[in-house]
């Protein structure tokens, strides 16, 4: 466990790095290392008299992390992220000159291995309010950083063994958080992907600067009897060899391994006994070809000493969760003492060392970053758990854990890239993601080679495939909340700017259609000049009818821009709705505001069951007492009335200034995310539109939030905007008027 210094002491650091490149060649096993050696010279040029916060140069750190690399056996653009990683993070090379000279995927290597720090940000201050969003989504990028290529993984744990190499030059504190953080999050990460050779290393720093005296004991204990180990090690291979060489076993592998110092600590605390009471503090590990040899062994092992039969693991028959296989046995050997006995093979082994990376390698081509999609899952479900494990440390656990995954799924594109998305997320949604065109040509889906319907539910590990059309032809049941084929903001707002798009010419009659209407009602006709058209931000009138026809404008803006510069006052009118400032809420209305067919000065006032506002269909109903209650001819309330009362309904208009402030309520069916009603109350906040009242309930069993709200608008010109946009927000369903 001492430091690692990759270079020997000389006066010429040159000499010195070509002495590393000789031993990494020779670890390369006669591959072409030009374009490593490129990288270690510019790590050398700019990183040699740059210090990391731990001490130790950049330049050297990045050999230490390259070295550990290829003795992992990994590829060269990993070697030589690694050789980099520290110039970039700490020396200020920018990843636009290493992509320039070593390629995008180096480039990727590097900035995923960094994007892997959202783990220290999120530590220990996951629950922390103000902080919670962004470590969210940290760790969401962080995961999918990794799942997208496993060897950002193995650089960020190599990365975590250099820096702890370094790390006792620093203060107590700042020592045993980098040894906390290690213990809690690098080696449980190094376990769960089955890592064997890093995790070790890691567990056995940490507990050094955690614990040092306890560590210190028990490493001069085993120093005082390491001779003892060796020989009783030797002679019980020994045994072992003659046994196997009885019954005709030429191919295998023998080797002793000493238990590494945290694990030994653990079973003295779990055993709750002193060092000299652990008999298998040394064990022996035996290659073979194959799995029927592992078992023959075994048999070989037992007919010749006795086994301790709680000591027996079979995980060749019942691997571990992480994927580890091997089968573990433990024998009385000479003189009665213990020894425990590993028996894999080779393939196994490798493995063990190097986990669900091991299912990547390739003995000349290196990683292959699309991964089969069987392997690609269970990686993906290893980093999951994983993942909520750090989070279930914290005090809001609960909290925590729906926020981080509960409303998340991560699927697969057909190439193996993953892509997250909110549940509930469909085929569709999935289409969209990708490019709007994909999405407008979509005509089904196939989730793990199986057609299913468009409004599939994703789930997660999903592999998903989308059939296209040759032309573009979205559909407006897509748009209905209640078939579901629509999840995401991203993709309702595509599918309406289609809509929008193809309607231009009936937008554009309708949109003119209402401004001669009125233009016509004042003494003397209002013409629209193209300074107006400019000013309300289009290019023609035709743009500015079509916005118009849609909602996008109001009729208002576009009078008071042209009333504005007819009195040559600054036309400052934005293309969106325009609000008016901000006027009481009139219940009884004046005659200037409501026109009643053949009658005059009657005392009207809005229907509560209804709210019209100006542009609605509007009719009167003749109450008693009370005047002409005005309701929307849709109201269900006017359709009773009709049945029971006909003679008391009347013809009513909109006056010529109807330019009241009127209340509107609206329900809206959102994702449970404790962002939405601060986005919500955010946007009417930006366009000044008063919020009257505001309540919310939650649908745990279905994660989604009701909430119910009165605005106040002066007409339905702006409200299609405005419920588009509330629409747009993040985590909204649905909007709908009341």
């Amino acid at each position: 466990m001492e430091n690692r210094n990759p270079l020997k002491s000389s006066k010429d650091g040159n000499t010195d790095l070509a002495d590393w490149l000789d031993r990494l060649a020779i670890l390369r096993k006669g591959r072409d290392i030009r374009s490593i050696q490129q990288a270690a010279s510019l790590a050398q040029i700019t990183g040699a008299s740059q210090a990391t916060p731990h001490g130790e140069s950049c330049f050297l750190h990045g050999l230490v992390m390259a070295e550990s690399l290829a003795e992992l056996e990994l590829d060269d653009e990993s070697i030589i992220a690694g050789l980099l990683f520290a110039v970039v993070h700490y020396a200020h090379v920018s990843l636009e000159d290493v992509e320039e000279q070593f390629g995008i995927g180096v480039r990727k290597l590097i900035k995923g291995t960094e994007q892997m720090d959202a783990i220290h940000i999120s530590h220990g201050r996951l629950m922390q309010s103000a902080l919670f969003t962004s470590s969210i989504d940290n760790l969401r990028k962080m995961l999918l950083a990794m799942v997208d290529d496993v060897r950002v993984v193995l650089i960020k744990l190599v990365e975590r063994l250099a820096v702890l190499r370094h790390v006792a030059i620093l203060g107590d504190r700042e020592r045993k958080r980098v040894a906390r953080e290690t213990m809690d999050i690098y080696a449980p990460l190094a376990n769960r992907l089955g890592i064997g050779q890093i995790k070790w290393q890691l567990e056995d720093f940490a507990f050094r600067y955690l614990e040092p005296e306890r560590y210190k004991d028990i490493a001069d204990s085993l120093e005082m009897r390491q001779e003892e180990r060796e020989s009783f090690v030797q002679e019980v291979r020994s045994e072992i060899e003659t046994a196997l060489k009885v019954e005709g076993i030429t191919h295998y592998e023998i080797t002793g391994r000493s238990k590494h110092i945290y694990s030994i600590a653990k079973k003295m605390e779990r055993k709750k006994v002193p060092l000299e009471e652990i008999y298998d503090v040394t064990a022996l590990r035996i290659l073979v070809p194959t799995i029927e040899d592992c078992y023959k062994i075994l048999s070989i092992v037992h007919a010749k000493w006795h086994h301790v039969k709680k000591e027996f693991d079979d995980y060749i028959a019942k691997p571990k969760p992480n994927g580890y296989r091997s089968i573990h046995t433990a024998i009385i050997g000479p003189g009665a003492r213990n020894v425990e006995i590993q028996i894999r093979t080779h393939a196994m082994h490798q493995e063990s060392e190097l986990g669900v990376a091991a299912h990547w390698m390739y003995k000349e081509g290196g990683i292959n970053p699309k991964a089969g999609y069987e392997a690609k899952i269970a990686w993906l479900r290893n980093l999951i758990d994983w993942q909520k494990e750090i989070v279930k440390s914290g005090e809001q656990e609960k909290e925590a854990y729906s926020h981080i995954f509960d409303d998340r799924v991560y699927v697969f594109t057909p190439n193996g890239d993953v892509l997250d998305f909110p549940k509930g997320s469909t085929p569709l949604d999935f289409a969209y993601n990708i490019h709007t065109d994909l999405g407008h040509r979509c005509r089904g889906a196939k989730v793990n080679d199986i057609m299913v319907p468009l409004n599939y539910q994703l789930q997660m590990g999903d592999k998903v495939e989308v059939l296209t059309g040759k032309e573009p032809h979205p559909s407006r049941d897509w748009l209905s909340a209640q078939r579901g084929y629509l999840m995401t903001p991203r993709a309702k707002a595509k599918v309406h700017q289609w809509f929008r798009i193809q309607e231009y010419d009936k937008n554009k009659i309708v949109g003119a259609e209402l401004f001669d209407k009125e233009a016509r009602r004042g003494k003397e006709k209002l013409h629209l000049t193209q300074t107006v058209v400019e000013k309300l931000h289009f290019h023609t009138k035709d743009d500015l009818f079509s916005a118009l026809g849609y909602g996008d404008v109001s009729i208002n803006a576009v009078i008071g821009a042209i009333l504005a510069e007819r009195h040559g006052e600054e036309i400052n009118a934005p293309a969106g709705p325009v609000t008016e400032k901000k006027r009481p809420i009139k219940k009884a209305l004046t005659h200037s505001a409501i026109k009643i067919s053949g009658v005059s000065n009657l005392l009207t006032h809005y229907a509560r069951c209804c709210k019209p506002v100006p542009g609605d269909l509007i009719t009167g109903y003749v109450t008693l007492g009370h005047g002409v209650s005005i309701h929307r001819r849709d109201c269900q309330n006017i359709s009773d009335k009709n049945t029971l009362n006909p003679d008391r309904l009347i013809d009513v208009d909109w006056g010529e200034n109807a330019q009241v402030q009127y209340s509107i309520d609206l329900s809206i069916m959102a994702n449970n995310n404790p962002d939405v009603l601060g986005n919500i109350t955010g946007y009417l906040a930006n366009e000044k539109i008063p919020l009257h009242s505001l309540t919310s309930q939650v649908d745990k069993k279905n994660h989604l939030m009701m909430i119910q709200l009165t605005i106040e608008l002066s007409s339905t010109s702006p409200l299609t905007k405005v419920i588009g946009r509330i629409e747009q927000l993040p985590n909204i369903v649905e909007v709908k008027r009341r």
